[in-house]
């Protein structure tokens, strides 16, 4: 867009005539100039809120405030063009820098499908509270916190399966037909029946998840991992990490018991508080003990939490959770940091982060996060 471009819409702003497109378009732009470089943060956050006030006084007027003449108004909409444009000329010409780019990749929120049984597909983070569908006997419900919960009300129909997918930049919270409580990590997925019937109650999963299963001791609690590994429980919370791209099967007992059967090795572990197992393809099981439980729920509880991990694993796990791209560079391997960050900031301050140890640098373009080993 030109400066005059720009211009013409910000006096239709000004007088109160802009679209909603157009007042978004100006809006926008101004929350953006104090993040700018290059400017004095206190002259532009004297001259923004000035601007911003008397600007908002102009279109709403107060009964007890006088009326700002349009000469004023068209005075501070020069500077305010000039201002933006300069803002907008950085951001057009100098696209390299990743503090303005960065702002396009954008943290996880709580979004979600779910695929009938018929293959009917509904998003569930556009969906009101109340009744989202019927399926298999069960009220499929999003409740007031966003959860979606499934009530069984009717045993005379044949059981049907769903399955809840979480996109890259995603994350979201169930409530299975039995009462167990499900909470997916990105690019996770879980499909299950919409009613428990027989001798257990099986669910299958991809990617990762935390688990607050129903007491049940009749009916055993299946975790089915496909191809690699089967977790049963009666009642209990646990966490798993199957990613497919990860070369390990992790699941981490915070409370009850769990027993892990795998298929490389065909041994059953049964885990304790505090213990996690570690699979790894064509290798037996590992058991690990004193694990530090919070920083295995630190992406439930709303944070990145690293502790001397691989720059890899991280780099992975921020893909997922920006749905950015991310190339690394290979001479950084074996790599490690430590940290912690919640997940809801900004990508570009994990970066700088990474970037405050004097061993890597990046750039960000669009999408494309690149990772550099620092000369």
């Amino acid at each position: 867009m030109t400066k005059e471009s720009f211009k013409t819409i910000l006096i239709k702003y000004l007088e109160g005539n802009a679209s909603p497109l157009e007042t978004a378009y100006v809006e926008k732009w101004y929350e953006q100039v104090e993040e700018m470089k290059g400017f004095d943060g206190q002259d532009i956050d004297a001259i923004g809120d000035d601007i911003y006030r008397r600007i908002h006084e102009q279109i709403n007027p107060s009964k007890n405030k006088p009326v700002i003449s349009f000469k004023w108004l068209y005075r501070a909409a020069a500077v305010l063009v000039l201002v933006l444009a300069v803002a907008i000329t950085y951001q057009y010409f100098f696209r390299s820098d990743p503090g303005i780019i960065a702002d396009r990749i954008v943290p996880g929120t709580e979004k979600a499908l779910l695929k009938l049984d018929d293959g009917t597909v509904i998003e569930l983070d556009s969906t009101g509270a109340g009744n989202v569908a019927t399926d298999g006997g069960s009220e499929i419900v999003k409740l007031k916190d966003g959860t979606i919960a499934y009530n069984n009300v009717a045993t005379n129909q044949d059981v049907k399966f769903n399955e809840v997918t979480i996109p890259a930049g995603g994350s979201y919270k169930l409530r299975l037909p039995d009462g167990t409580r499900v909470w997916l990590n990105a690019v996770s997925s879980i499909r299950f029946p919409t009613r428990f019937t027989g001798p257990e109650r099986k669910v299958v999963v991809k990617g990762e998840a935390y688990f607050e299963v129903a007491h049940n001791k009749k009916q055993p609690f299946i975790v089915d991992i496909p191809g690699r590994q089967q977790i049963s429980v009666l009642g209990t919370h646990f966490n798993v990490n199957a990613y497919e791209d990860e070369a390990t099967v992790k699941t981490t007992l915070m409370q009850g018991s769990v027993k892990v059967y795998t298929l490389s090795s065909g041994k059953n572990v049964v885990l304790k508080p505090g213990q996690q197992t570690v699979v790894r393809a064509g290798k037996s099981i590992e058991t690990l003990t004193g694990i530090d439980v919070e920083k295995v729920m630190a992406w439930k509880n709303g944070y990145f939490d690293f502790d001397q991990t691989e720059i890899s694993e991280i780099m992975r796990q921020v893909s997922r959770w920006y749905n950015a791209n991310i190339e690394l560079d290979p001479r950084l391997k074996g790599l490690t940091f430590s940290g912690r960050l919640p997940r809801k900031e900004n990508v570009q301050k994990l970066l700088k982060m990474f970037e405050a140890t004097s061993t890597v640098r990046y750039s960000v373009a669009g999408n494309q996060i690149k990772i550099y080993q620092k000369k």
